[in-house]
């Protein structure tokens, strides 16, 4: 797959400055209903965390948000990290 010239929404971004301000909670209320640490919510809005399998479901149960499509998300900027980052020119395509 090739990166396009936009960098993918990572899901913790999109849910801080899309969905969060919408609800009115705080990232420790987040935290606290989801069970988790605020540390985790805080590196996670912040697109320094990967988003789980596990609170994907969680977030998306609290939210009302798919949470295969914020896996999704997760998926598409980790796929765009990986083009953009690293060099694979090494690697020859097996043809078919």
């Amino acid at each position: 797959m090739k990166p396009t010239n936009r960098k993918p929404t990572h899901p913790g971004i999109f849910l801080n400055d899309i969905v969060l301000p919408g609800i009115g909670l705080s990232q420790l209320q987040v935290a606290e209903r989801i069970r988790t640490s605020r540390n985790t919510i805080s590196l996670l809005f912040n697109a320094k965390l990967r988003l789980s399998v596990e609170n994907a479901a969680r977030l998306g149960k609290l939210f009302g948000a798919d949470d295969a499509t914020l896996m999704r998300m997760q998926i598409a900027y980790d796929i765009w990290e990986v083009n953009v980052k690293d060099d694979l020119s090494w690697i020859d395509p097996v043809v078919t």
